[in-house]
């Protein structure tokens, strides 16, 4: 092996970054070597690691909790070689934000986890575990572990704050660039580091990492498959830089962070199509839409809805006798839900909905918008949807009205801030099968009954009933659904209910009520529909001023 020229991609010692980086942010159009400024929540699992308030390495979400970097970041090594971690308190993140000075969230490091065999170059790796829980959204992602090591030759992304050129300025924005990954054998004749736990990634001059990059994440079809560590004599050679192989570490990783494997949430819809991954613990992993078939790419299985029609010959058949229910709920007599509607994509029932006024009906975000490989969320074309209101039965009866305007909540992303308005074309005509239901005076309290109706799925997979069906769930506490499903957050309304009960494909956007108020949007269950896990409905007293400013209510 040759003698070690390789540069340790810390951005300097502390000191030497500490003065540009707390200088006045100024205009730096600089780059990762050779690479272009991120966009928009194009890498929201990447993080900037600060040492001290100044940024010093780069870093990846594993999970709401745990930081993956790299272990040169953060610990130091004396003049016998003994390695220590860095104290935890020096260390603070900034996630959800593109600009390293501003914007995003900064979260304190609680715990600093070096990698007990690190040491020179070798097993660079670290877990940071933040003392509060990230709340997740489009500028806020976990990244999936990789399913199957990387093979060669194919086309690796990196991104970081890293200096543009070898003793360069640091970027103010995010940068990337890609890479190309190559084999041991020829990472070996070309640096002698053919070692199975590194991944070599080459490049032409003036292309690459450098120092400000390291603990920061390569990427290969959308899993997090290296952490950067080092790169050959300067910044922007055409030597390879080298990578820790996350593969490599997965299990490491998955004994020492609450990352410990794929579980799934789904969201309650029937047009969704295509995957979100999210990682938060060992109950709430993988985020799914419409679990009608399944594609399976290396070891993981991803749930998705096929293409439209698979949805549409179902919904539009003869309608027959369905005598099928919300998961162990029942028939719903006339006019006892006078406030739920049938939103309608293309003429079929997707979703349910809560007529709020003659003008307006409250449904789910997830329901009326898609997102793209970016993250970026886009309201559905109006046009798309109708609704029926005034009629139990989802083939016939009540009214048929165009919907107008469709507004999806600004900060939608996740599961969180699920709520969005529609605004009719033509205003209803109230009587006794067509109500608008009050928003909630106070907050849900725990352990009350409280109701839900829809047209949602009889079973997990099952069918679509006719007739609308409605069963009654029990409020739990934040701090409940927290411990049960990790999803304690203040803008959810978590409904506990036996097996074989609660909400299902179908009943997304459809009301939760108490007290003859609306105080839940149908969100997602976790597993599948009909478990012991709590159901997640937006919780509507938190969304009430969003709801007053975006409508005439």
């Amino acid at each position: 092996m040759r003698s070690v020229k390789a540069a340790i991609l810390l951005a300097g010692s502390l000191l030497l970054l500490a003065l540009p980086v707390q200088s006045a942010p100024g205009n730096l159009n600089g780059r990762v070597v050779g690479g272009e400024d991120a966009g928009k929540n194009q890498f929201p699992h990447q993080v900037s690691l600060r040492n001290g308030g100044s940024h010093t390495c780069g870093g990846s979400i594993l999970s709401r909790n745990y930081i993956l970097t790299a272990s040169h970041c953060v610990s130091n090594e004396d003049a016998n070689h003994v390695i220590t971690p860095i104290a935890a308190e020096r260390f603070t993140i900034r996630a959800g934000s593109n600009d390293r000075f501003s914007g995003g969230v900064i979260i304190q490091v609680a715990e600093v986890i070096v990698h007990e065999e690190y040491g020179k170059l070798l097993n660079d790796v670290a877990l940071l575990r933040l003392e509060t829980p990230l709340i997740l959204s489009a500028s806020t992602q976990p990244i999936a572990l990789p399913t199957e090591d990387t093979p060669a030759d194919v086309d690796v992304i990196i991104s970081g704050w890293g200096r543009i050129k070898h003793q360069g300025d640091l970027p103010r924005y995010l940068q990337y660039n890609t890479l190309k990954s190559i084999s041991l054998d020829r990472c070996n004749q070309l640096i002698g580091w053919g070692i199975q736990s590194e991944l070599c990634l080459i490049h032409e001059a003036n292309n690459g990492a450098c120092n400000g990059d390291s603990g920061g994440p390569a990427v290969y079809n959308n899993e997090l498959v290296g952490v950067a560590g080092f790169v050959w004599s300067a910044c922007g050679t055409t030597y390879p830089d080298g990578y820790a192989r996350v593969y490599y570490h997965n299990a490491w990783i998955r004994n020492n962070s609450d990352v410990k494997y794929w579980g799934e949430v789904i969201q309650l819809d029937l047009y969704k199509i295509g995957h979100l991954r999210l990682y938060l613990d060992d109950k709430l992993l993988m985020v799914g839409h419409c679990p009608f078939e399944k594609m399976t790419t290396g070891k993981v299985t991803i749930l998705f809805c096929s293409f439209l029609l698979f949805l549409v010959l179902p919904v539009q058949s003869a309608p027959g006798k369905l005598n099928g229910r919300v998961v162990g709920g029942e028939d719903a007599v006339k006019n006892q839900f006078p406030h739920q509607v049938s939103l309608r994509n293309g003429g079929s029932h997707t979703c349910g909905g809560s007529i709020l006024s003659r003008n307006y009906i409250l449904t789910a975000s997830h329901c009326v918008s898609n997102e793209d490989a970016n993250h970026v969320i886009t309201p559905i074309a109006a046009e798309r949807f109708t609704i029926r209101a005034g009629s139990n039965d989802r083939f016939s009866g009540g009214v048929i009205i165009q919907v107008a305007e469709v507004i999806v909540h600004e900060e939608y992303g996740n599961f969180l801030n699920d709520v969005a308005l529609l605004r009719l074309e033509t205003p209803l005509i109230l009587s006794t099968s067509i109500q608008p239901i009050a928003l909630p005076t106070e907050d849900t309290p725990a352990d009350v009954d409280v109701i839900i109706s829809g047209w949602g799925r009889i079973k997990h997979q099952g069918d679509l009933p006719r007739y609308l069906q409605y069963n009654t769930l029990k409020s739990i506490t934040t701090e409940q659904c927290e411990e049960l499903i990790e999803f304690g957050f203040e803008g959810e309304l978590c409904l506990i209910h036996p097996v074989d009960n609660g909400a299902c494909n179908g009943d997304s956007g459809g009301p939760a009520v108490y007290n003859n108020e609306v105080v839940g949007v149908a969100g997602f269950v976790v597993g599948r529909c009909g478990t012991s896990n709590p159901d997640g409905y937006a919780r509507v007293f938190y969304f009430k001023d969003w709801i007053k400013k975006h409508s005439d209510v």
